[in-house]
């Protein structure tokens, strides 16, 4: 079996010994400081986030640029999972339902465009496989190879 860390090579921890972290989208060793806190660990300890506040300050102007250019359809389903308004928000965990977005805008983080509204789980399912072809391939693969229903 393929070790789990080679599907996801770019994943890269906080070096602890000099309190930096690097940046999922521009690759820099950062302090920590250049990086926002997240929410607390069930330990106790501080997480932050793995995009320093740089980038995270970026792509927030884009994605709300991109939100008053492309506007969602109201009929719109997500491309994906084929969900729609309602379903989408069946899928959202009650307790997170205030909080989270059902629908986001993807887009392309290469070229800087639009592609499409995806539902926030689908979307979220392409960044956890770093929007890459090749490790989506390895999870059909996976599945296919364990599913007893194929």
């Amino acid at each position: 079996m393929t070790d789990q860390f080679e599907m996801f090579p770019d994943v890269a921890s906080i070096d602890q010994s000099k309190g930096t972290r690097i940046c999922k989208y521009c690759k820099k060793e950062k302090s920590l400081k250049d990086f926002a806190t997240g929410i607390y660990r069930a330990d106790g300890s501080q997480r932050f986030k793995n995009v320093c506040k740089a980038c995270d300050n970026e792509r927030k102007k884009f994605a709300n640029n991109i939100r008053r250019t492309y506007k969602k359809p109201d009929d719109h389903h997500c491309p994906i999972c084929l969900s729609g308004d309602k379903e989408v928000r069946d899928k959202l965990v009650p307790e997170s339902r205030h909080q989270s977005n059902t629908w986001v805008v993807d887009h392309d983080r290469k070229t800087m465009t639009f592609r499409d509204w995806l539902c926030d789980h689908c979307n979220k399912g392409l960044g956890m496989f770093e929007e890459d072809v090749h490790n989506l391939r390895r999870a059909v693969n996976y599945l296919e190879k364990h599913d007893n229903n194929s």
